[in-house]
């Protein structure tokens, strides 16, 4: 016998929605995040370089550096650079987490309230008909 696809109502759609646009907000920030470190190892490269430029194996780096930052039109290296995409991406991150930790906190408070609701109706519903406030049941 084949299995029955359970169809998916319009709430499980849109949680999985807000799952993918969730993972997809955080990969946004890793890249930034590694954008940034891989500027600051870069960077660090350059600073550390001694000696005569032009024989050094980063030579290249160091050109490509100067030519990068002119581009760019701001900013003095690429470890200057990286330490920016790393703070930038730390905010961004912490604003992140705090749009999804707020809005499953104001899901959970939504499924509280319905439960409390449901069983403050259970309770009208139990005393034999009579229509008795909750606030009456319970004193």
């Amino acid at each position: 016998m084949a299995k029955e696809k359970k169809k998916k109502s319009k709430e499980e759609i849109k949680e999985l929605n807000w799952k993918i646009a969730e993972i997809i907000w955080y990969a946004i920030g890793f890249i930034g995040l590694i954008g940034g470190l891989v500027f600051s190892t870069l960077g660090l490269l350059i600073v550390n370089m001694n000696g005569n430029f032009k024989y050094h194996p980063f030579y290249g780096l160091y050109q490509s550096q100067a030519k990068f930052i002119k581009w760019l039109g701001f900013g003095s290296s690429y470890a200057n650079l990286g330490i920016m995409l790393i703070l930038f991406s730390a905010i961004y991150f912490v604003i992140v987490f705090y749009i999804f930790a707020n809005r499953s906190d104001i899901k959970e408070r939504k499924a509280k309230r319905s439960k409390e609701r449901l069983h403050s109706f259970k309770l009208i519903i139990e005393d034999n008909g009579e229509k008795t406030s909750v606030e009456n049941k319970t004193k």
